[in-house]
This record gives C-alpha cells, sequence and structure tokens, in this order.
C-alpha cells in the first residue's frame, strides 16, 4: 500500500473530528425549507384584519410617461427577506403582493433597522395603489392571507 493510499483515509476520518472539535457540533447537512408560493395573480386571498409588521410605505411617480411605484419597507432588524409575489393593474388602480420572511425564533441577527426597496413600473397606467402583504417566519409556513399594509394616496 502507499502513502498515498494512507494518507487519504487518515484525511477522510479525521475530517469529521476535525469539524466536531473546532465548530463543538458535529456537521449537519441543512435542512431544505420549503419557500412560501405565491398564488396567481388575481386569487390572492385578503384578510380584513389589521396589518402588524414591518414599516412599508408606497409612493407613486407620474411624472416621468410610465405610471411607476416605488414599496419602501422598513425591516426591524437583519435577517428579513422581501419577496415580490405579484403586481397587476385594474382599472386604473395597481395591487402589488409580497411576502416577508423574518428570521425563525432561535435566529441571531444584526439589531439594526434594514431598509429594502422594491420599484415598479407599469406599461398600464394607475393613478392609486395598495400593498398587500402576508408574513412568514423561516422554517414555518406562510399564512394564505395577505394583509393591506400600505396605499397611494
Amino acid at each position: 500500500m502507499s502513502c498515498g493510499g494512507v494518507s487519504s483515509r487518515l484525511i477522510l476520518v479525521m475530517l469529521p473530528v476535525i469539524a466536531v472539535v473546532a465548530g463543538g457540533s458535529p456537521v449537519r447537512p441543512a435542512v431544505a425549507v420549503q419557500a412560501p408560493t405565491a398564488a396567481p395573480a388575481g386569487t390572492e386571498s385578503h384578510s380584513s384584519a389589521r396589518y402588524e409588521g414591518p414599516a412599508v410605505a408606497v409612493t407613486l411617480n407620474r411624472n416621468d410617461g410610465a405610471p411607476k411605484a416605488a414599496v419602501k419597507v422598513t425591516f426591524p432588524t437583519g435577517g428579513w427577506e422581501l419577496k415580490h409575489d405579484s403586481s397587476r393593474v385594474k382599472d386604473r388602480f395597481g395591487v402589488a403582493h409580497f411576502t416577508f420572511t423574518g428570521p425563525a425564533p432561535d435566529d441571531m441577527v444584526a439589531q439594526v433597522l434594514d431598509e429594502k426597496t422594491w420599484a415598479w413600473e407599469s406599461a398600464a397606467p394607475f393613478s392609486r395603489a395598495e400593498v398587500w402583504v402576508r408574513i412568514a417566519r423561516r422554517g414555518q409556513p406562510a399564512p394564505s392571507d395577505y394583509r393591506l399594509a400600505a396605499k397611494a394616496p
């Protein structure tokens, strides 16, 4: 047997031991978490319950021809994800749906405000807009209902 064969087997045996010593616990495979699925545009379920979540603002800009909207979200900590689920214009009324995925209860995150922005330009004209949001926690299923988080004007 050659030295190369012995050393490669020794490395394979020692890697888990090194991982335990260096990290303090055995290496575990990552757990796959199913991302919340978005409903097809126009089929979202809306709740009349009051929105309670990160601050959301929507502004309209009609100066450059094509109607535009900007959605600004201020998350209370790091570790949040903003996912655009759908948007549409009907009868000059723009509606956007988002899923905010927050940290799991045991996640360690930066204790700083985190701003995220989503911009929308539409070929169809709109003069009013609403932002509907559902909030999920990482590793947990998302609720099916969206709640009205912001509107303009």
